[in-house]
């Protein structure tokens, strides 16, 4: 109950923003985007290469992620990411746009030391909420936050058989785009 209540504040106040920026959005910079966006979930941080299409009313963005860590001394793990998303402007201002949109991915998995060898290939589905925010002086330069929310399914192979799972749960992400 504690995570619906944060991501539903967290969409308020971006909406709230968004809203008090004022005038709608008549000097937008190019529509195409390149840059870094880091997704936080579970106590782990993916880092993601953007290609952004700016929501004007409708756009896109395609992320390609990595991420590495040990769990403990001898196990480590590995994840690559490929997700594209369609994106929805609900309020479009000068500095700013409040966003929605939905997600699909595919993550691959592998886990490495000791006995252990074990990979898995994930499905992932997702929505989100988002805001960009832009500077008058820099116009080119956008600067995102997102909370959103995530289902994943896995066929993952483990000792040489295999079995299906899901997973689910909530993520924030920030990042930056340079527009051309």
């Amino acid at each position: 109950m504690k995570k619906v209540l944060c991501i539903a504040m967290s969409v308020l106040m971006t909406v709230v923003v968004a809203y008090a920026e004022g005038e709608d959005n008549d000097n937008a910079p190019g529509l195409l985007g390149l840059g870094y966006q880091g997704s936080y979930h579970d106590g782990n941080v993916m880092d993601q290469i953007s290609l952004r299409w700016t929501p004007q009313p409708i756009g896109g963005q395609i992320l390609f992620g990595h991420m590495r860590w040990n769990e403990d001394s001898a196990l480590d793990e590995e994840a690559w990411l490929f997700q594209a998303r369609g994106l929805y402007t609900l309020i479009d201002r000068k500095n700013s746009d409040f966003y929605v949109g939905g997600a699909l991915g595919w993550v691959w998995w592998e886990e490495t030391g000791g006995s252990v060898d074990n990979e898995e290939d994930s499905f992932l589905i997702g929505a989100l909420a988002g805001v960009e925010w832009r500077f008058n002086e820099i116009p080119e330069l956008g600067f995102n936050f997102e909370v959103g929310y995530n289902y994943v399914t896995e066929d993952e192979d483990f000792g040489g058989s295999s079995y299906d799972s899901t997973h689910k749960g909530d993520y924030v992400s920030l990042g930056a785009h340079y527009y051309f």
